[in-house]
């Protein structure tokens, strides 16, 4: 079978398998637990932001991927392929949206599959890396927590392990002997090259989102709410993102919303309100770029606007 076909057509599958999951998880979990909105306009405002961090987010895609792979993938390309996987990170396993992604470009502009995939992980790894930097300032606000001691230690750790990988060549040496004991392959890959272009970017997404879920608070609560709180979100949903066995950080990222929400003075019912609310928000915004990539795929605007990107 011709290889090209073969990716196209898995990555096919992977779409309608990753719509059939998110479906799963819509159906077993409080997704549509609405509350009284006591601010039409500041949800409207939240979900501007919202959607402008997904579009932030798809642009940082294709601005790394420019940099790494090939000035000639499109933008409109790396948004496509960044919004129709959108729904593969509710696949246990975290890896699909990653891969998905990946071989669409690959498939599109007959790439190799396995090298756009390292370039999708170092893009998982930069945000995490930036969303973590973003929102540790909540960690000091739960100086009062039992678990304040193990989490300090634990991000400290963990954003130590991620600058290691993004700014060394450690990581890709240990990777390229285990590789090659392992596999019997031969491996090389560059340190990911991240300039401050790129790195604005990636905060701007993890901005908005915070501006969002801020406004998303002052939507639902008629009282007054601190800007900082809308890095709950962020620490939150980053902390998601490592719980690898869970489907999009389902659970996981809540939990620790609630948590941070108390040390805010939120009140547990509060706090439970607004994690499980943030549920449909977050969705929103992912049905958002998803709807945006079938549009640009089908209508292709490229030629007015994307080609000068």
């Amino acid at each position: 079978m011709n290889i090209n076909k073969a990716i196209h057509n898995w990555y096919k599958i992977l779409i309608y398998f990753s719509l059939l999951s998110v479906f799963v998880y819509i159906l077993n979990s409080d997704f549509f637990f609405v509350p009284n909105v006591k601010s039409t306009g500041y949800l409207l405002i939240s979900l501007l932001f919202l959607f402008i961090g997904f579009l932030f987010d798809s642009f940082n895609w294709g601005a790394y991927l420019k940099k790494r792979k090939s000035k000639q993938i499109n933008y409109a390309d790396s948004l496509v392929s960044h919004g129709i996987t959108i729904f593969s990170k509710y696949i246990p396993g975290k890896i699909w949206m990653i891969i998905g992604r990946a071989g669409f470009i690959a498939n599109k502009y007959n790439f190799s599959t396995k090298q756009l995939s390292l370039i999708s992980f170092e893009v998982q790894i930069i945000s995490l890396w930036s969303g973590l930097i973003v929102s540790s300032v909540t960690l000091f606000f739960l100086q009062d927590s039992e678990y304040f001691l193990i989490l300090l230690i634990g991000i400290f750790c963990l954003l130590i392990g991620l600058s290691i990988f993004l700014f060394t060549n450690v990581f890709q040496k240990i990777l390229q002997v285990l590789i090659k004991k392992l596999f019997k392959i031969d491996f090389t890959n560059k340190k990911p090259e991240i300039t401050i272009y790129n790195l604005i970017g990636f905060y701007a997404t993890w901005v908005m989102w915070s501006l969002s879920f801020y406004f998303l608070e002052k939507a639902l609560f008629d009282r007054e709410i601190i800007l900082i709180t809308g890095l709950a979100f962020v620490f939150a949903a980053n902390i998601g993102l490592v719980a690898i066995i869970f489907p999009g950080g389902i659970g996981i990222r809540e939990g620790i919303l609630v948590a941070i929400l108390i040390n805010f003075e939120f009140t547990i019912a509060e706090a439970t309100t607004i994690s499980l609310v943030s549920r449909l928000w977050f969705l929103s915004g992912e049905v958002f770029i998803f709807l945006t990539s079938l549009i640009i795929q089908k209508f292709k605007p490229r030629r007015y606007f994307f080609k000068y990107l």
